[in-house]
């Protein structure tokens, strides 16, 4: 029994040695493989910093542009303000300018209308012109004869006359 004790001792060394041997091999292979998973995550963290910092430098960069863009924004509102200013203003002057054209256009109509008017009443007055032409023409016709007449009645008078005068003296 002892022997047996012994022999079971004894294997129950070589089981604890190999359970040992094993236990101690499956450690140092996982710390071999957690090793080599944490030069991983190592690697990983450093290309993470890396990429971090050049996210960082993007973020700031992408701030100063952001910035850049919102006054740009800022400023081009201010000028389409001041656009929309300036085409009020112009507006206005155009529905004045359309309105003193249209008051010109009726002032031009009203000249029109005057000088259609006037060259109607010319009209009529070289019509009448040319009728009393006419009439004075035949009324000097008519006190041609009558002027000889009395002509050579001023003279029949004046020869009496001066036939008289010598008679008188």
């Amino acid at each position: 029994m002892q022997k047996e004790n012994e022999q079971e001792r004894f294997e129950h060394e070589e089981i604890k040695q190999q359970i040992e041997d094993d236990a101690d091999r499956e450690i140092i292979e996982l710390k071999a493989k957690y090793v080599e998973i944490l030069k991983e995550e190592r690697d990983i963290n450093v290309k993470l910093r890396s990429e971090e910092g050049v996210m960082r430098k993007k973020l700031a960069n992408s701030m100063k542009e952001n910035e850049k863009y919102r006054l740009d924004i800022a400023r081009l509102q201010n000028d389409q303000q001041k656009s929309k200013a300036d085409i009020e203003n112009l507006q206005q002057d155009i529905n004045e300018l359309k309105r003193e054209i249209y008051e010109r256009d009726l002032t031009i109509q009203d000249k029109e209308k005057a000088i259609y008017d006037m060259k109607k009443n010319n009209e009529e007055l070289e019509k009448y012109k040319f009728v009393l032409r006419h009439k004075i023409e035949e009324v000097k016709n008519q006190l041609d004869p009558k002027e000889q007449q009395l002509e050579g009645k001023e003279k029949q008078i004046e020869k009496v006359t001066r036939g008289f005068k010598y008679s008188l003296y």
